[in-house]
C-alpha cells in the first residue's frame, strides 16, 4: 500500500506537496526544509528541518556532505501518532509554538 507523507512549503507558497513513499530520516521526517510531522522522544509534532554541510558542490557518488538536523518545532503539541499529527498539519488546525528570545 502506498503511503503519502505530507510537507507544508510556506516559504515558497507552493503549499502542501505529498511525497510517495519516502524513506524517513531519524527524525521521521523527509529530507527536505519543508515543514512536516517530526518525531521526538515526546511525541510527534509539526516542525522543519535544516540542512547542514557542504552543499556547494556535488559529492562523489555514493556519498553526501550534508544532513538534515531539527531545526524548528511549529506546533505547541505532539501527538500519539504520525497520523494525528498529519491531519492537523494538513488542516493547519495547530497551536503555534512561539519562541521569545
Amino acid at each position: 500500500m502506498d503511503k503519502f507523507i505530507p510537507v507544508l512549503f510556506q516559504e515558497e507558497a507552493i503549499g502542501l506537496v505529498y511525497f510517495k513513499n519516502p524513506v524517513l530520516n531519524q527524525f521521521g521526517g523527509v529530507d527536505t526544509n519543508g515543514i512536516q510531522v517530526l518525531k521526538s522522544a515526546a511525541g510527534y509534532y509539526i516542525g522543519s528541518l535544516f540542512e547542514e554541510g557542504d552543499t556547494s558542490q556535488e559529492p562523489e557518488e555514493g556519498r553526501r556532505d550534508y544532513y538534515y538536523s531539527p531545526y524548528m518545532r511549529d506546533s505547541q503539541e505532539y501527538w500519539a501518532t504520525r497520523e494525528e499529527a498529519e491531519q492537523h498539519l494538513i488542516k493547519r488546525d495547530y497551536q503555534i509554538k512561539l519562541t521569545i528570545h
